[in-house]
């Protein structure tokens, strides 16, 4: 499992990123898009552009980054991108933004 460097309690839901992909199958990375977004996840679709056949799906949410939270997400999007002809790759904290400073 990745550490996490975090300034916050573990139980206090951040935004975690998921990436999937999908080799030659945009209609299963599209059938998993509406499943996350009927799951309150924010997603974000990339087109194959290259020739290569991958299309490339990010999922967000606010979670807890629990080590057992963290787990049965990982464990839910490994079955759903597996049940629609793709792969999980890997998730991560989203860490926010930051403002410039003069």
């Amino acid at each position: 499992m990745k550490a996490l460097w975090v300034d916050q309690p573990a139980d206090v839901p951040r935004e975690v990123s998921h990436d999937l992909f999908f080799l030659d199958n945009p209609d299963g990375a599209r059938r998993v898009q509406q499943e996350l977004r009927r799951r309150r996840f924010r997603t974000r679709f990339v087109d194959e552009l290259t020739g290569s056949g991958y299309f490339h799906l990010t999922a967000s949410r606010p979670q807890p980054t629990t080590v057992r939270a963290i787990y049965n997400a990982r464990r839910e999007l490994e079955s759903l991108a597996a049940k629609n002809g793709g792969k999980y790759l890997d998730w991560t904290v989203v860490t926010p933004r930051l403002g410039r400073h003069s």
